[in-house]
């Protein structure tokens, strides 16, 4: 083999092996946003329930003039 043919060949090795691990990062990177994704999404739901349990007046005390529970 000639030497430009042989540099040809590490060209393309080189580039196959950028492109695995490209293929692997994204991969990994997908996995991690789907994980976060769905973490966000349940952050929402307990937030959304959060503000119905205030609205609703479930953490509201007794009236102004009612006396603490301790006396």
């Amino acid at each position: 083999m000639s030497d430009p043919e042989v540099s040809f060949e590490s060209q393309i090795q080189k580039l196959e092996e950028d492109l695995t691990f490209l293929d692997d990062h994204v991969a990994k990177q997908d996995k991690e946003i789907l994980s976060l994704q769905r973490k966000l999404d349940k952050t929402i739901d307990e937030l959304k329930a959060l503000r119905a349990h205030f609205d609703s007046g479930a953490l509201q005390t007794g009236g102004a003039d009612e006396k603490p529970p301790h006396y």
